[in-house]
């Protein structure tokens, strides 16, 4: 609080001094100190608004930072669903191609039984 009363004191020494050195009146006097005022306060919001603007930048980048992210992660997303399809076609596939070989190896095995036992019918009706 002295120091706001000192600096006010300080204002008031020099609005008086000047009124001392120039013929100014006292409503001009009092118009130039509200002036400095006016420019003090310009100044701190000036100063203030720097890191607004600064912050405001900062969250831009973030949000581009963010967004790129979602892009990756969606396509992480697709291409894995993608290998997933891929992995459940090619079980199917196999699944398949295994029932296809069963059916195949049990038919081989009836016809090689059939011929074993046609080999073997001729061999008996044939005479020496």
């Amino acid at each position: 609080m002295q120091e706001v009363e000192g600096g006010r004191r300080k204002e008031e020494r020099r609005v008086e001094a000047e009124s001392v050195h120039s013929p100014r009146t006292k409503s001009q006097s009092q118009y130039h100190s509200i002036q400095s005022l006016k420019e003090g306060v310009e100044f701190e919001t000036l100063e203030k608004m720097k890191p607004i603007k600064e912050l405001k930048e900062e969250h831009k980048k973030w949000k581009e930072v963010e967004e790129r992210y979602r892009m990756q992660e969606e396509l992480l997303k697709k291409s894995l669903d993608t290998a997933k399809k891929r992995e459940k076609e090619i079980e199917k596939t196999i699944g398949k191609l295994r029932i296809e070989n069963h059916e195949l190896v049990e038919k081989n095995v009836m016809n090689e039984g059939i011929w074993t036992r046609k080999f073997q019918d001729s061999s008996i009706i044939r005479h020496p």
